[in-house]
């Protein structure tokens, strides 16, 4: 039986296409091992590969699984699932969990797998009690609870307005987690436990609402702000941080901060009191955080040199540049997270968080030798524009403040797109330039259409902010960067078929 299902998921992951038309024989297979689990009748060797065998169909089959389940073509594996997960041992209900994750989420994380509600609701009255006894029961090991936070954050997303009803199980469980962890939050398997717990119970508070979530939001951000606070967590295996691992784990800025700004759009920052100040702090101290770059004349070879932990080096013109990746990503990372956050408070932004904002991501749209960081800056600068222009829309007294993010924005994304050497990242400063004059043109209370409808002249209200002879230059310069693409795309197509390995196909 397990070469059986083994096979089967090789067949699902290596001829997807072919194993289709098979889809309601292997999915048959899967839910009877799984029954067989629940009945304590099967192998946990057998229970582990038909856990796989679910994961494959689901990712393989491009969703056709999920959906024929739901209508009712195939077996669904989710109340086979839900049956075989209480009683189990950490492995065997880890691996349960993460097939009902890869299940609900088509293959991906948890926050993707919205308007899959079909899917899952019928099942939610046995699976989340499932899911919940799942994590309760998982005795500190860090696997299975993973796994089961996992699980409860990708079927709440599913699920939405319909998790509702479970939220009073959930909530409180993830609450205690928490609580009883604060004093052990140093440690990094609690860390991650903690930003894994945090990222759930926002995606629960998404799942159900503002207006239901508000009473335990003001918590999960203390805790999200007190555990960014804490030093980045370093590999158990390797404390020192050596150059074999580059793996310095920054839960701030991958979990805990953007659970954060989901707790905000969903709350509404009205609502959260300072919390905006807190969470924005980490996130403006990181984007403005110098670069990590040194120079020095070259005394070695010219080899890729692997300094530390996510450090390296190389030579350029005689001179060897260190670059600390880590502060790179980081400083990325913070500048798509400031952009998130304002967009998440929209017209509740206040206007010295704008402002804020706005000057640390100005400063980065020419960061050196970092196009990630220069296209992203200019990205959510836009979306800080955006925020600001709600704000003029909902108090019309705060034109001053959305004239000089706009004025602003345009003039910093334009110089950055005009001095901008990555044929990657040029468009991203011309969209976020688009994004800011759409912003403009929506800065009636009705939107543009109502603008129109109001004065045909000037529908527009904040069109005033924009320069006449900027406007003028800005054309004229966006016009010739669009001629020299084409003789920059010209002259890579001559190259490429002046090149003798090239292929017209």
């Amino acid at each position: 039986r397990r070469a059986a299902l083994a096979s089967l998921h090789a067949l699902a992951i290596g001829a997807p296409k072919e194993l289709r038309p098979h889809l309601a024989t292997a999915a048959s297979v899967a839910a009877e091992t799984l029954r067989r689990v629940a009945s304590g009748q099967e192998d946990p060797r057998c229970a582990l590969e038909a856990c796989r065998l679910v994961g494959a169909l689901a990712s393989a089959s491009h969703e056709a699984y999920q959906r024929k389940a739901a209508s009712g073509e195939v077996e669904t594996p989710l109340a086979a699932l839900a049956a075989a997960l209480p009683r189990q041992g950490a492995r065997i209900s880890g691996a349960l969990c993460a097939a009902v994750s890869i299940y609900v989420a088509a293959g991906g994380d948890a926050a993707d797998a919205e308007d899959h509600l079909d899917w899952v609701e019928p099942h939610l009255p046995a699976l989340v009690p499932a899911l919940a006894q799942a994590l309760a029961a998982s005795g500190g090991d860090p696997c299975a609870q993973k796994a089961a936070l996992d699980a409860i954050g990708a079927v709440a997303t599913c699920s939405a307005a319909a998790f509702e009803p479970h939220y009073a199980t959930l909530m409180p469980l993830l609450a205690a987690a928490l609580a009883q962890t604060e004093g052990s939050k140093e440690q990094e398997v609690v860390a991650q436990m903690r930003a894994r717990a945090i990222e759930c119970a926002a995606l629960v508070g998404a799942a159900v609402g503002g207006e239901r979530f508000r009473g335990d939001a003001p918590a999960i951000l203390h805790a999200i702000v007190a555990d960014a606070a804490a030093p980045a967590v370093l590999s158990a295996a390797n404390p020192q941080g050596k150059p074999e691992d580059d793996g310095v784990d920054d839960l701030a800025l991958s979990t805990l901060l953007p659970a954060a700004v989901r707790v905000v759009a969903t709350c509404g920052a009205r609502h959260l009191g300072n919390a905006l100040e807190a969470v924005a702090a980490p996130l403006l101290a990181a984007a403005t955080a110098a670069p990590k770059v040194q120079h020095e004349a070259n005394a070695g070879d010219d080899e890729l040199h692997r300094e530390a932990a996510g450090t390296y080096s190389i030579v350029i013109a005689g001179q060897r540049i260190t670059v600390d990746l880590h502060a790179m990503w980081a400083k990325e990372k913070a500048c798509d997270l400031l952009g998130e956050l304002a967009e998440a408070c929209g017209e509740d932004l206040p206007p010295a968080a704008a402002a804020s904002f706005a000057s640390a991501l100005a400063a980065c749209q020419t960061a050196p030798g970092a196009e990630n960081i220069r296209s992203t800056a200019s990205i959510s600068l836009g979306q800080v524009v955006g925020a600001g222009v709600a704000g003029f829309r909902a108090d019309a007294t705060r034109r001053s403040t959305a004239a000089r993010l706009i004025d602003g924005a345009l003039r910093s994304t334009f110089e950055a797109a005009t001095k901008e050497t990555s044929d990657d990242a040029r468009p991203l400063h011309v969209r976020a330039l688009s994004d800011v004059l759409e912003h403009v043109a929506q800065s009636h209370a009705g939107g543009l259409e109502a603008g129109l409808a109001s004065s045909v002249a000037a529908p527009a209200p904040l069109a005033g902010a924009v320069d006449d002879a900027f406007l003028a230059g800005l054309v004229q310069g966006l016009i010739a960067a669009a001629k020299a693409s084409d003789v920059r795309r010209s002259e890579v197509e001559k190259n490429l078929k002046e090149d003798d390995g090239y292929d017209d196909e």
